[in-house]
């Protein structure tokens, strides 16, 4: 049962790295390709790898949209109504 649980918990994982591959912005084309590959062939190394090499600055697919939604600042707010 515990195999079964870390199974299950690995392939989720490699949904993940998969999906993180397909939805980042700054890659286009080949790396974007190649990186989608050897996660697909070789997830055991290419996982960590994945997530070693990722540049910090990128949000995560699954981070969801707050900032998008968030209220505005009081110094936004200044800017739209100056008075």
């Amino acid at each position: 049962m515990l195999w079964v649980a870390i199974g299950v918990a690995l392939l989720l994982f490699w949904i993940v790295t998969l999906v993180d591959v397909f939805a980042r912005d700054d890659l286009h084309g080949w790396p974007k390709a190649l990186w989608a590959l050897f996660v697909i062939l070789i997830p055991i190394i290419a996982v960590p790898a994945y997530f070693l090499t990722k540049p910090a600055g990128t949000p995560h697919p699954f981070a969801g949209t707050r900032a998008d939604h968030a209220e505005p600042d009081d110094q936004e707010i200044r800017a739209r109504h100056p008075f």
